[in-house]
């Protein structure tokens, strides 16, 4: 049988944390409260993702983004509106190579990158016309991927903070987005039903899958 490293389990609302070193076997979890003493609600978290190396768990919470230790389980750090977080996060994702922290979310149209080491922005990507809904890496960590509210995808240059291209062709909301192992082509889906395929390199238009009856949530 396969065996598994490590899980991380979180309710998208109520938060449970549970640290699992096999399928079937867990050491420990948090339940996670708001840091007001006098606050019965619970802190909600939207996305979680680790990093590559699996040291790092990344967190986008209500209260913020949060890291831990995924070795010790000890949160580490914290960006708020200090750091630039001034909204409500509702991505995070690590790039490949696990220098980049990509953040987004709800209440701005910008997608931030921080160091995870120490938290420092290091690039704000701005240009959108919309709220980001889905962010992914390219495999080589030099381009990233974002699907929005306004129907479209950008493609940005991580090195420069660059729009690359704007993709259009989705007719609703762009849920998921996806680049392929070999990083030449990008999936994306949406809340129109379908998904399709681009030129991740020069943002050509190829292909549209078709055949759900209802909203496609996500790609991979």
């Amino acid at each position: 049988m396969q065996k598994f490293k490590k899980y991380m389990l979180s309710s998208k609302f109520w938060c449970v944390i549970v640290f699992c070193t096999s399928l079937f076997t867990c050491n420990q979890s948090y339940f996670c409260q708001t840091a007001k003493a006098d606050s019965y609600a619970s802190t909600r978290y939207l996305d979680v993702t680790y990093s590559p190396d699996r040291n790092r768990l990344a967190a986008a919470t209500s209260q913020g983004i949060w890291l831990y230790d995924a070795q010790t389980y000890q949160r580490r750090l914290v960006l708020r509106g200090s750091a630039g977080i001034d909204y409500y996060p509702e991505i995070v994702l690590f790039s490949p190579d696990g220098k980049m922290l990509a953040v987004g979310g709800r209440g701005t149209k910008e997608i931030q990158l921080f160091r995870p080491s120490d938290g420092e922005l290091i690039l704000s990507l701005k240009g959108s016309q919309d709220e980001t809904s889905c962010i992914a890496f390219s495999p080589d960590s030099k381009t990233l991927a974002s699907g929005n509210d306004d129907k479209t995808i950008l493609l940005w240059d991580i090195d420069t903070g660059n729009l690359l291209k704007t993709l259009k062709g989705h007719t609703d909301k762009v849920s998921s987005v996806a680049f392929s192992p070999d990083g030449k082509t990008l999936a994306s889906a949406s809340y129109d039903k379908t998904i399709r395929l681009w030129n991740a390199r020069t943002g050509e238009f190829r292909k549209m899958l078709k055949g759900h009856k209802d909203k496609v949530y996500s790609v991979a």
